[in-house]
């Protein structure tokens, strides 16, 4: 709380008395090949060498440009340009591997439902999935 007032917790003080300070910002705790394909997308040139405000490591950058040409939304040219299949990837709200299937569901229709299904099934938390 940041005013008067009760504030009801569920964690411990010695749990509360572990955390940092700030968070992590979210740019250096989650993969990064949406936000790269969408500088692609948005043509902002070398997403290496966007402004970031607080940039991620140059190495999560570099294994997220591969993952885009492993999943063929980025040419392996020198300049590697988006493909076609990215420019569509870069509209879906969805994580790249989820749009991907959703995408090649489209393209053979008479799975179309079986896919939606798998791919909605990605898109939740494992609910047998304990934290630490």
């Amino acid at each position: 709380r940041t005013g008067p007032g009760r504030c009801f917790r569920l964690y411990s003080m010695s749990e509360f008395n572990h955390f940092s300070e700030y968070s992590v910002p979210e740019i250096k705790r989650v993969p990064l090949e949406y936000l790269v394909l969408q500088i692609k997308a948005l043509q902002l040139g070398d997403p290496r060498k966007f402004p970031f405000i607080d940039p991620p490591a140059m190495d999560s950058l570099e294994m997220s440009m591969t993952q885009l040409k492993q999943y063929e939304a980025v040419r392996e040219n020198l300049t590697e340009d988006i493909t076609l299949l990215g420019c569509v990837l870069a509209q879906l709200p969805v994580d790249i591997p989820v749009g991907k299937i959703i995408i090649l569901g489209c393209v053979f229709r008479e799975a179309l439902e079986s896919v939606l299904s798998i791919a909605a099934s990605f898109c939740v938390q494992n609910v047998f999935d304990k934290k630490p």
